[in-house]
């Protein structure tokens, strides 16, 4: 079931278990990414587009398996697929849907202020550890920091997430 592009290149499917979506992502990026010595040769030192690309597809999967309450006795399902230097990614899953407050366009619109010329002071940063960062979207945040485009629909009881990012120089 994808969003209407029949060239997909892969289908998969995975437990949804933590413990396998590094490797699960590295097949997936490694099949759609044009050679890296050619990208690198293109970008010079920026981060490559598919290091972004499967930045953004481990954390939609991580949040999967951690918050969305998808059944463990289900898989999950990966669909992927090239247009020239672009690909896509689609996560399907049995999951709750997402909060109609996390699909809001200004959702980030305080957290992309952090740091600019009107902002106040930064915090201490040393002070700060993990145990004390708050959760609460900053995942979904880098996933539509990491790639160019990002549609989530709901189809009957699923959840079909597409996640898009060009390889073009």
């Amino acid at each position: 079931m994808t969003m209407g592009d029949s060239d997909a290149l892969l289908h998969l499917t995975m437990p949804p278990k933590a413990t396998v979506v590094g490797d699960t992502v590295a097949m997936l990026i490694d099949a759609l990414a044009p050679s890296r010595r050619g990208l690198r040769a293109q970008q010079g030192e920026a981060a490559p587009p598919h290091d972004e690309l499967r930045l953004a597809v481990t954390e939609a999967i991580n949040n999967v398996i951690l918050h969305s309450g998808h059944p463990v006795t289900h898989p999950i399902h990966l669909t992927a697929g090239r247009d020239g230097l672009s690909a896509w990614v689609e996560i399907e899953d049995l999951g709750r849907p997402l909060p109609e407050a996390l699909l809001s366009p200004d959702r980030f619109a305080d957290r992309m202020t952090l740091g600019s010329e009107d902002s106040a002071e930064p915090e201490d940063t040393d002070a700060l550890s993990l145990d004390t960062l708050p959760e609460g979207g900053w995942g979904w945040m880098l996933i539509h920091a990491s790639v160019d485009g990002v549609r989530y629909h709901r189809r009957r009881s699923y959840n079909l997430l597409r996640l898009e990012k060009s390889f073009a120089p």
